[in-house]
């Protein structure tokens, strides 16, 4: 929680990456998201902070972000069925909310190309918030 809060602080700050980025630096931003994704699955933040923090166009931002997670999801899964983490009532519940993600995913994607980058980038400071809040202990 303090570190979601304390990404959305630098973010909203407009704090901005200028320059090219160093090895060393992206090294450094996925060692910290693997370290944080392991440890609680939530690797997310300091790459999303990363591209965020950065002079992208709202379109690339969104491809980094998508393909990152993209990655994570596939190796997560990978993960999880060697572990024996995924068993047949996980599969079925995912099934029963899959048609759910995916017309979220459909209207995310509509709703992108409507967007300005000033409204994509509030968007995204709104979706962090409300998965901060959603992640609240208080919900459990």
């Amino acid at each position: 929680m303090a570190l979601g809060l304390a990404i959305l602080a630098l973010i909203l700050s407009g704090w901005r990456f200028r320059g090219q980025p160093h090895p060393p630096a992206t090294i450094g931003v996925g060692a910290l998201a693997g370290l944080f994704g392991g440890a609680a699955q939530i690797g997310g933040p300091p790459v999303v902070a990363w591209f965020m923090g950065r002079d992208n166009l709202p379109a690339r931002l969104r491809a980094n972000i998508i393909l990152f997670f993209a990655i994570c999801t596939v190796l997560t899964t990978i993960s999880y069925l060697w572990r024996g983490v995924l068993t047949l009532p996980v599969f079925q519940m995912a099934l029963v909310v899959a048609p759910a993600y995916g017309l979220g995913l459909w209207l995310g994607a509509r709703a992108f190309r409507l967007a300005s980058p000033v409204l994509f980038r509030r968007a995204c400071l709104v979706l962090i918030a409300l998965a901060l809040i959603g992640g609240l202990p208080v919900w459990s």
